[in-house]
């Protein structure tokens, strides 16, 4: 299964759940990359790290930084001035997401969920823990309405489509 079907398929299954404001490949507003972003309406934010391989899921704890923020309730050393400044700096659930038997529940983190797309079908394996109860920020709600309004307009994030004019 790719990538892209795994986001799809999160989407698909989430939306119609009340998780309205979603996204794919979005970086920004002090968290790291996500695979898949969602807010719900309290602005709980969820993220879902998709994994393909087995490999590739060993090589995402090579982001120290990014697993040091969830191991520690969402902040890692130097990040008190990015709260103080208006950004969030992690999920409040952080799920892995892959076909079914690709990761086992003995591999995830304690501060991490872990669910398998089985057709369009989202299993929760292991449900994520709450990492900590900071709702998402108006820098992060306004850096997801932007990005969703470049791939509107072109296709792809502002930056993405800049690089290709070159």
């Amino acid at each position: 299964m790719k990538s892209q079907e795994i986001q799809q398929a999160l989407l698909r299954w989430y939306y119609p759940k009340g998780r309205k404001i979603a996204n794919t490949n979005f970086t920004g507003a002090g968290l790291h990359e996500c695979d898949v972003i969602m807010l719900t309406g309290a602005g709980m934010i969820y993220e879902y790290e998709v994994k393909c391989s087995l490999s590739d899921f060993k090589a995402d704890f090579k982001k120290e930084h990014k697993h040091e923020r969830m191991r520690n309730k969402g902040l890692a050393k130097g990040d008190q001035w990015l709260l103080e400044k208006g950004y969030n700096t992690c999920p409040n659930y952080f799920y892995y997401a892959s076909e079914e038997n690709l990761l086992s529940e003995s591999l995830i983190p304690e501060y991490a969920g872990l669910v398998y797309i089985v057709g369009q079908e989202v299993r929760v394996i292991k449900k994520a823990p709450k990492i900590h109860s900071r709702p998402a920020t108006d820098k992060l709600k306004d850096a997801l309405i932007q990005s969703l309004s470049a791939k509107l307009i072109y296709g792809c994030s502002y930056m993405n489509w800049q690089n290709k004019q070159k």
